[in-house]
């Protein structure tokens, strides 16, 4: 016959204090699944708000680059007829041949901007040119210092001798370098001194634009994110978004763009690098 074994009452009644632990135990890890659980949540929902608030950001600033189109047109067309027709004496012909190459320029870095914004741009359309790259720097430099001689801005230029010539696409390199010395001036103290500097190394060129500004805080490469700025309340203009597209340049042009402090500890380091001859 078979026997049966009867559970101590005081079990039932009184459970082992090990029981009681594991039960608390438990109780606590399902409260700190549902707290993870609801972070998680609460951070995606937070990502996909920064996601959104940056594609606003991206389709006003393409909005107003598409507006600037044509007022830029209807300046360039006069522009190009006077220095057709050459009915201006020497000196006027050369000023307006300035102003009509730096209308020639925002056109060219619009219509890339465009490009890009509406995911157009790839290798394929990349143009390269040969060109004595020091001397083209030059001359950009040239028209830096002449826009902020009034705020004191002092441009100089140390070119590595060891570039004669390369091949590289000159609206990518020159919206790229453009927008870090623009960058350059507006959190540099007026009358600073803002030093470009050129480096070749095997099949690679460097070009670096040095500043004596207020630097940065943050972790290098958090510089270069879409949804990223050190100090939104800084009061300075600016949506976060110029690094960015200087990085997607570079990496179209097979290069890159990186960030570093100076040596001395006073401003930053900004450097495009890419091949020295660049393959279509």
């Amino acid at each position: 016959m078979l026997q049966t074994e009867t559970v101590p009452q005081t079990l039932t009644e009184n459970p082992p204090f090990y029981i009681l632990l594991i039960i608390l135990v438990l109780f606590f890890f399902i409260i700190a699944l549902c707290v993870c659980f609801r972070l998680q949540k609460k951070s995606i929902s937070k990502s996909k708000t920064a996601a959104k608030e940056m594609e606003d950001k991206i389709l006003f600033l393409t909005n107003i680059v598409h507006e600037l189109r044509t007022p830029l047109i209807m300046i360039y067309n006069p522009l190009k007829e006077l220095l057709i027709k050459r009915n201006v004496d020497n000196k006027d012909y050369e000023r307006i041949k300035g102003i009509y190459n730096q209308v020639n320029k925002m056109t060219s870095m619009i219509n890339l901007i465009l490009n890009g914004s509406r995911n157009k741009t790839s290798k394929k359309d990349l143009i390269p040119e040969t060109i004595d790259l020091n001397s083209w720097i030059n001359e950009i430099l040239n028209d830096y210092d002449l826009s902020f001689s009034d705020d004191g801005h002092r441009f100089v230029f140390l070119p590595d001798p060891k570039i004669l010539s390369t091949r590289i696409d000159k609206s990518i390199i020159e919206t790229g370098l453009s927008n870090l010395l623009n960058n350059a001036v507006k959190y540099s103290p007026k009358g600073s001194v803002i030093t470009v500097f050129t480096h070749k190394e095997g099949e690679r060129i460097s070009i670096t634009v040095q500043d004596k500004g207020r630097g940065f805080y943050c972790d290098s490469e958090d510089l270069f994110r879409k949804d990223y700025r050190e100090r939104p309340d800084d009061c300075l203009p600016g949506y976060g978004l110029g690094l960015t597209y200087v990085r997607f340049l570079m990496e179209l042009a097979e290069g890159t763009v990186t960030a570093s402090h100076n040596e001395d500890g006073i401003g930053s380091s900004f450097c495009m690098t890419f091949p020295a001859r660049l393959q279509k």
